[in-house]
């Protein structure tokens, strides 16, 4: 089953942002992001409403609102919780990032705990998408394709392969370490042995 959880910051554009909502079965909008939702027509999914739901204006037939009141939170992990009681564990989120820098970041840094929870989630803007890793993979990628990546446990050394400029079992201590590195080829290795890494993979190659 696909889930997209749909937030309230710059609104999905991009083919494969549009493609995961058109795809999706279920769409777990964050409160005010419900509003959002009738400018892209007709969906399959069935629709969720998680929040307070004073932002929502109406609009839309066969809503599922699922109040929750809790203010030690923020509407992401609302909904991340929502799709874990309902079993929905691979989750696509979009809308988290743009408008405001500092909730970008936080919502970011957000898919480390989640992937600690057991959810294999995929954060999709209109440039590129965010990965989580808990161990060594390869990843699929594209000839050009610009990649970043950021270590959440940052005394853990990493190795990558595959990529333009390769990483040789060191940490990565600081978020520009990792950064506008690029892939040459089909795939690319990421190797450690503990800890959370986070990859960043542009939907387009570069120009």
């Amino acid at each position: 089953m696909n889930t997209v959880i749909l937030c309230n910051g710059e609104t999905p554009n991009h083919d494969i942002a549009l493609k995961a909502l058109r795809e999706a079965d279920h769409i777990v909008c964050c409160d005010g992001a419900i509003d959002h939702l009738a400018q892209y027509g007709t969906l399959k999914a069935d629709i969720h409403l998680v929040g307070d739901g004073d932002s929502y204006h109406g609009g839309l037939n066969e809503i599922q609102f699922h109040p929750d009141p809790d203010q030690e939170t923020n509407d992401l992990t609302k909904a991340v919780k929502y799709c874990l009681l309902n079993g929905w564990k691979t989750l696509s989120i979009l809308g988290a990032t743009g408008l405001r820098e500092d909730h970008t970041l936080g919502n970011i840094s957000l898919l480390g705990q989640y992937a600690q929870m057991g959810v294999e989630a995929t954060m999709i803007t209109n440039y590129g998408t965010f990965t989580t890793l808990t161990h060594s993979a390869s990843l699929k990628s594209f000839a050009r394709q610009q990649v970043s990546i950021f270590s959440l446990t940052p005394d853990t050394p990493i190795s990558v392969s595959g990529l333009r400029f390769p990483i040789e079992n060191r940490p990565l201590r600081q978020w520009w370490e990792g950064t506008l590195n690029e892939a040459e080829t089909d795939t690319f290795k990421v190797t450690f042995t503990q800890g959370t890494i986070l990859i960043f993979q542009t939907h387009d190659p570069k120009a």
